[in-house]
């Protein structure tokens, strides 16, 4: 074999063993340890993490999303997050509405008893005599 190809395989294995060779996320070549590091800081208040991407944080300590800003990213966000719809705008109407007339059924239910007591003591034949009702004498 050449000397070209004989140093090829032997310079890689030099910027392996040394940490030095191409980095990314817009970090220079060169050493791992010198690339810039995440805001992130340890127990001790000591800077220390990972090198960091883009945005100045490391790929453990990315920072907030922003959130979708399109309609369209919109939309699928709120697709991914539904669960089963049990707290969306129609069911909470819809509970609402079956509230009201469950506590007017117990309106009437209890007006419904205080007919069928008075019958049974015989309070309403006294009062149809004193109120007549406007059906009665149709038939």
């Amino acid at each position: 074999m050449t000397a070209a190809a004989n140093s090829a395989p032997a310079q890689n294995r030099v910027l392996v063993a040394t940490g030095t060779g191409r980095l990314r996320n817009g970090n220079p070549p060169g050493d791992l340890r010198l690339a810039r590091r995440c805001g992130a800081r340890t127990r001790a208040g000591h800077p220390g993490c990972q090198p960091a991407m883009k945005n100045l944080r490391c790929r453990l300590h990315g920072g907030k999303s922003t959130g979708p800003r399109s309609v369209a990213g919109l939309a699928r966000s709120r697709r991914a997050r539904w669960v089963h719809g049990g707290r969306g705008r129609a069911y909470i109407e819809m509970r609402r509405d079956g509230m009201d007339l469950r506590r007017r059924i117990n309106v009437l239910r209890v007006e419904i008893s205080e007919c069928m007591a008075r019958d049974a003591w015989g309070l309403a034949s006294e009062q149809d005599d004193r109120n007549p009702s406007p059906l009665a004498g149709e038939g």
